[in-house]
């Protein structure tokens, strides 16, 4: 037999601009309009986030927009509700980790190898989770952050974990055993120079030796013993050289590591997004139209908008897989216009000759 389905509808609520330049910053009620200027002449930048290449922007053009989305079966059969809605969406691909958390309002984690020791009997560290041991990798060299004393210790290797025992097993035991409470990190060092120009890190003895070609690293000057807060550097770079005690870097650090702060290499970056968490924006969406035959500088300015649709790469055959869309749901705003008038919008458009 035969089936039929519900077809979906053509319709002309949306248009999509290819390649346009996008601007975010945090949203704030000081930079709603009032006649003043959005982008300042001489510093246009200042408080604003360049998202860099951008696919391509869908932007609602109608008063009433309306999404058909699969809705709760009011009978056997399934219905398809309608819901007004105000959406832009971006597509992009191989944007850059900072951009994607600041454009999808998530905190950066570092996940590295790195745990609080529980208990220690000559070369078997316990941690408190499995988790925490899990992020040690064997062979590589491990060093702790003795907590009494204020320094990075002993360079030993991992020979085997146990997950079971939240444990990781050293091949040899450090000379002075960490403590309860010292922090057991892997591809740690302390810095004895920094140079810009090269740009590289020179570290302590023996730190050199826990580094290898391609280890992602990032820089911390530990105050108090807070070395957790290793987890949200984001000052990265990765290492392409390494010589004795010297790591040649990518590019130079944005800030200026020295002695006696800590490179550490991390293994991935996390980006934490709690349930419920709700990050309000403010996009500005430049591109060029064509009017009358002639080309001009179209822009529309998004006072509020709060994201409804993270990083979420499209998997599907025949695409490519590195896209991934970011939804935000356009929130309307009392704005006072050049005019004097009191108007509630959603976008404010602007046009340059």
């Amino acid at each position: 037999m035969s089936y039929t389905y519900e077809q979906p509808e053509l319709r002309s609520d949306y248009i999509v601009v290819t390649s346009p330049r996008v601007f975010i910053q945090d949203y704030s009620s000081a930079n709603l309009y009032s006649g003043q200027q959005i982008l300042a002449v001489s510093s246009p930048l200042s408080g604003w986030t360049d998202i860099g290449l951008v696919s391509n922007v869908q932007i609602p053009i109608t008063r009433n927009v309306t999404k058909l989305a699969l809705g709760i079966p009011k009978t056997t059969r399934k219905s398809f509700e309608a819901s007004r809605e105000a959406q832009v969406t971006l597509t992009f691909h191989e944007m850059a980790v900072e951009t994607i958390a600041h454009a999808i309002g998530v905190t950066q984690h570092n996940v590295l190898s790195m745990g609080t020791v529980v208990t220690q009997s000559t070369t078997k560290t316990i941690f408190a989770t499995a988790n925490e041991a899990n992020k040690f990798v064997v062979g590589d060299y491990v060093s702790y952050w003795d907590i009494s004393g204020d320094a990075l210790v002993g360079k030993e290797t991992v020979a085997s974990k146990d997950l079971t025992e939240k444990s990781i097993t050293l091949s040899s035991a450090f000379d002075v055993l960490p403590e309860a409470g010292d922090i057991v990190i892997a591809k740690a060092g302390t810095v004895a120079t920094y140079s810009s120009s090269d740009p590289s890190v020179t570290l302590g003895a023996g730190d050199g030796a826990k580094f290898a070609v391609g280890d992602r690293v990032i820089f911390h000057p530990v105050v108090t013993d807070n070395v957790s807060e290793l987890q949200h550097k984001t000052d990265r770079r990765y290492v392409t050289a390494v010589a004795t005690e010297k790591l040649t870097l990518s590019s130079a650090f944005t800030g200026t590591p020295a002695s006696p702060n800590l490179v550490v290499a991390y293994k991935s970056i996390e980006m934490l997004d709690p349930l419920g968490t709700i990050a309000e924006k403010s996009l500005l969406v430049f591109f060029d139209w064509v009017i009358n035959s002639v080309q001009r500088q179209f822009a529309l300015w998004y006072p509020k908008v709060t994201i409804v649709g993270s990083f979420s790469p499209d998997m599907k055959g025949g695409e490519n897989y590195m896209d991934a869309n970011i939804t935000y749901e356009a929130q309307s705003t009392t704005q006072v216009m050049t005019n004097g008038s009191s108007s509630t919008v959603l976008s404010i458009p602007f046009q340059f000759d």
